[in-house]
């Protein structure tokens, strides 16, 4: 074998592997979605001689919204779930139990071999932890998890680079009249996403992270 045509032999299995290891992980996030249509600007910082005396509008009280947990699997999107308030331990791990566990069941019987979530204090409660290593002994990925999900990782999940953006460039597009129809144009988009788009989306971010070893993450 030529080095050209070994080269691509194993490129070729890199990106078998990395599509195997895209339908065996589950990845997970949660998102605030505005009813003002006030978009997350955790990232942008602002210099001034003085006080602009600036009040960032999605942090006002009365503020109507919306906390969403979605979760890509493979080829599909597992969710929309609506969050009443604020998320705490226990009612994540009603989620867990109610909504999320039950949606994983497929009629072929598959079910995702790895679990993960990022390092929001609801999630690492104790009935959380119990929970999941009951549901994923030893392979799901979060803090005080079998798989230490460092703290203030730059490492970025399919939702964080592209599904919360594409669901709010939609969702923005037209005014938003009240907590019911930004239920309504949230689902809508999350239901047209076509399987080969999410697992494109997937792919890339195996491509991107460590696929020696499906449970370890790298940053850049």
């Amino acid at each position: 074998m030529t080095q050209i045509g070994a080269l691509n032999f194993q490129n070729g299995q890199n990106k078998n592997w990395i599509r195997t290891l895209s339908l065996r992980r589950r990845f997970s996030d949660e998102a605030n979605f505005y009813v003002n249509g006030e978009v997350n600007k955790q990232n942008h910082r602002y210099w001034s001689d003085t006080n602009p005396h600036w009040i960032d509008p999605s942090k006002t009280v009365g503020t109507k919204k919306l906390m969403v947990w979605c979760g890509i699997w493979g080829t599909k999107i597992v969710g929309p779930f609506f969050i009443n308030g604020n998320l705490k331990a226990t009612g994540y791990a009603k989620l867990l139990h109610d909504d999320v566990f039950p949606s994983l069941c497929t009629e072929a019987g598959t079910f995702p071999e790895f679990f993960q979530q990022d390092g929001a204090p609801p999630h690492y409660g104790c009935q959380v932890r119990a929970f999941l290593d009951e549901q994923f002994p030893g392979k799901w990925i979060g803090h005080r998890g079998p798989v230490e999900w460092p703290p203030r990782s730059p490492d970025l999940t399919p939702l964080d680079f592209y599904l919360w953006g594409h669901l709010k460039a939609i969702v923005y597009a037209v005014k938003i009249r009240d907590v019911q129809h930004l239920k309504l144009r949230i689902l809508e988009p999350c239901a047209s996403i076509s399987p080969a788009v999410l697992l494109s989306v997937c792919e890339k971010r195996g491509e991107e992270g460590c696929i020696d070893n499906p449970t370890q993450w790298v940053a850049h």
